[in-house]
């Protein structure tokens, strides 16, 4: 066989694959009449056996390798590639388009051409190669139908929301999923699957990226996607679930430093009758407690828990086993305290006195039990970014550096203490303040 290579630059692609030259067998045939010789006939001998692709292979992301078995009498393999997506291109019924003519030896059995740009990962491609000589062409091989590897495939619908299960915000009311358009590569139209409790609810057929339905009343739903045209039916999407209706819970309790031997670990309610899942861990021994279908919000453990920090997070898993995400983390103390407590942060206003230097802002704060360091956070509220970020303070105040050297506006400051092993304490209540053109700094009242 030969190995050859081309950059393609079209949709179909027609390859040829040329062998050191044979002259394909021919057959005498020699008619009689009465024992008399009249005329010597030669039959023409093309292949007659098709192509059996044996392996295809990707070396890398730009070249596909692919191998057959020997065909008797091919001097020459003809291959088609064609797009398999929702408008696939067809096999052509002409002579083969830019024959190639650099090969090796045909001994390996392989044919090596470099996909075009729109055979990126993911894409699906079809292949049918065909043996030929000068005589003509053999039946073409069956067509293989290749997935390319090395990304997500391009045939699948990809939901806007990336997690696989999410709580719907809480202004949204219904059912309300988006995905990304396949149009690109032919889809007309998109299949939508619902379903609640492993029973499909819904099952419509639209053109639209965006199925919403407000008439679903609140509970988990599960929904699956896929792309069609009249040639081609995608797979179906990953599986998104959504819970309706409810708030994402959060650990609440106990009170860091004051937990029991047998605390009473309480969490925020999520969606409704649906079940709990709790799990903390112990930072030095691991898991101490992994407890399943709570109907409440609360949970107490049998026994006591040996001193430590401990780390907490509760999620709920509907009854068919889909789960929904873990919330924060949340420490606790058992038996002594280690934990840095809260700090209690204030921010003075620059009035422009000499006092404070323009556009410094002069940040204070409570000393918090278990410190050993803090942790100053400043966001810039008109962009939503995080502009400065201080690490390694000491003590209770801190100068920043001058902030009008960012875009002057609002900012919010948040502070929390560091312990000595490195446990983070809780982030203080946020103190939110203007910095002004002339380098004043005053405090914003309504967000405080």
């Amino acid at each position: 066989m030969s190995v050859i290579k081309r950059a393609a630059t079209q949709l179909g692609q027609f390859f040829r694959v040329a062998f050191p030259k044979q002259q394909p067998r021919r057959r005498q045939v020699h008619s009689t009449f009465f024992g008399e010789p009249l005329e010597v006939r030669t039959l023409l001998a093309a292949p007659q056996e098709p192509v059996v692709i044996t392996e295809v292979q990707f070396p890398n992301y730009r070249s596909m390798l692919v191998t057959w078995n020997p065909v008797d009498g091919a001097t020459l393999y003809e291959g088609w590639l064609s797009s398999a997506t929702f408008a696939p291109q067809l096999l052509p019924d002409g002579q083969p388009k830019t024959p190639l003519t650099e090969f090796n030896s045909a001994q390996f059995g392989v044919s090596e051409f470099e996909l075009w740009s729109r055979t990126a990962p993911g894409n699906r491609v079809r292949l049918w190669v065909r043996a030929t000589n000068d005589d003509g062409a053999g039946p073409w091989s069956v067509g293989q139908l290749i997935q390319v590897p090395g990304g997500p495939r391009r045939d699948q619908v990809q939901f806007s929301i990336q997690q696989p299960a999410v709580y719907s915000p809480p202004a949204d009311s219904g059912l309300n999923v988006s995905w990304e358009s396949l149009s690109d590569y032919g889809a007309e139209n998109y299949e939508v699957w619902v379903a609640q409790n492993g029973q499909r609810i819904v099952n419509v057929t639209q053109t639209e990226m965006t199925f919403r339905d407000e008439s679903l009343a609140a509970g988990v739903y599960t929904v699956w996607v896929r792309a069609k045209s009249e040639q081609h039916t995608g797979v179906w999407s990953k599986s998104l679930t959504l819970a309706v209706g409810g708030v994402q819970p959060q650990v609440t309790g106990p009170v860091r430093n004051e937990a029991p031997l047998r605390p009473e670990i309480t969490w925020s309610a999520g969606q409704p009758e649906v079940p709990y899942q709790l799990w903390v861990q112990n930072v030095d021994t691991g898991v101490v407690i992994n407890q399943s279908d709570i109907s409440g919000t609360s949970f107490t453990p049998a026994t006591d828990l040996a001193d430590g920090v401990y780390s907490a997070w509760g999620r709920q898993v509907a009854n068919n086993g889909t789960a929904l995400p873990w919330s924060a983390r949340y420490q606790f103390a058992v038996g002594t305290s280690i934990l840095p407590e809260v700090p209690v942060l204030t921010v003075s206003e620059n009035t422009l006195s000499d006092d404070i230097e323009e556009f410094r802002a002069l940040v204070q704060w409570t000393p918090a039990a278990n410190a050993v360091k803090y942790e100053l956070q400043l966001t810039n509220l008109q962009y939503g970014n995080l502009a400065y970020r201080y690490t390694n303070l000491t003590g209770a105040t801190f100068l920043t550096e001058p902030l009008g050297t960012t875009p002057i506006g609002p900012y919010r400051a948040w502070l929390r203490s560091i312990g000595a092993n490195g446990e983070q304490g809780e982030w203080s209540r946020p103190i939110a303040f203007t910095v002004h053109e002339d380098g004043r700094i005053d405090l914003i009242s309504s967000l405080n």
